[in-house]
């Protein structure tokens, strides 16, 4: 009978092949999920809703990190190598990057909203 899942070894050169034997802690693993490429436009969108003060472009930037979050958080292409790997230590939780996205909606959610009701108070 064949194990359900490849050994350590493999399992962790096919997810984070540069990893160095040491465990990934949440905010690292924060730290390299915002530098992936969907995250980084994420963050570029957010700063022009920001800028903007838009309620809108407040509200579809949250959208798209509500989707990338999701992504981040229950898709597994691996077929449950993901799970394999953070119980090995190569890829840690994404606990702490769902944190400061949720904390960036609230605060964009904030500070879009608070510009709206200056412009309708100057009316």
């Amino acid at each position: 009978m064949q194990a359900p899942f490849p050994p350590h070894d493999e399992i962790c050169k096919t997810l984070r092949p540069s990893w160095d034997g040491l465990p990934i802690g949440i905010w690292v693993e924060a730290v390299s999920l915002s530098m992936t490429p969907g995250a980084i436009a994420l963050f570029a969108a957010t700063a022009i809703a920001a800028k903007l003060r838009n309620q809108w472009a407040g509200l579809a930037v949250c959208v798209g990190w509500c989707i990338l979050v999701s992504i981040i958080a229950f898709y597994d292409p691996y077929g449950g190598l993901k799970s394999a790997a953070m119980e090995i230590g190569c890829v840690g939780r994404p606990t702490g990057f769902i944190i400061l996205i949720g904390l960036l909606c609230a605060a964009l959610a904030i500070y879009t909203a608070s510009g709206t009701s200056e412009s309708r108070n100057a009316d």
